[in-house]
């Protein structure tokens, strides 16, 4: 027997809820197409007609979901890149701003080594950056 936990877990997922709606796309279109056949004194049976049809719409299916996927995956990295590229701007900026800063202290000794402080921030940052 499947655990509860994990059958739950499969059933929230999103895609069983895409393959549930392709699913139930297709059955319609099939009983409709089934339909449309039998109306016009076709049996079903007779042509590749509604299987060429059916998988001419799983396709369809299948490429509007992977387009939709792919989409949602780029806006995804493009807010992980912009809220990357706030937080490094704004390391930067404070490591600039202490910079600046210095130029305010009248002893070329605290100058220097207030210059130091914000050049061992910005290096920490980027050593962050780095992979590992």
């Amino acid at each position: 027997m499947v655990p509860n936990v994990a059958l739950l877990s499969w059933a929230k997922s999103e895609r069983i809820k895409a393959v549930a709606a392709a699913a139930g796309v297709l059955f319609s279109a099939n009983i409709l197409l089934g339909q449309i056949l039998l109306s016009l004194k076709i049996q079903a049976t007779d042509t590749f007609l509604d299987d060429f049809a059916i998988a001419l719409l799983g396709g369809l299916i299948v490429w509007l979901l992977l387009a939709w996927q792919a989409d949602r995956e780029a806006m995804i990295q493009a807010r992980e890149k912009a809220a990357f590229t706030i937080k490094l701007n704004n390391e930067i900026r404070g490591a600039v701003t202490m910079m600046a800063g210095a130029a305010l202290f009248r002893e070329q000794e605290d100058r220097l080594r207030v210059v130091d402080e914000a050049m061992q921030q910005v290096d920490r940052v980027l050593a962050n950056l780095t992979p590992r």
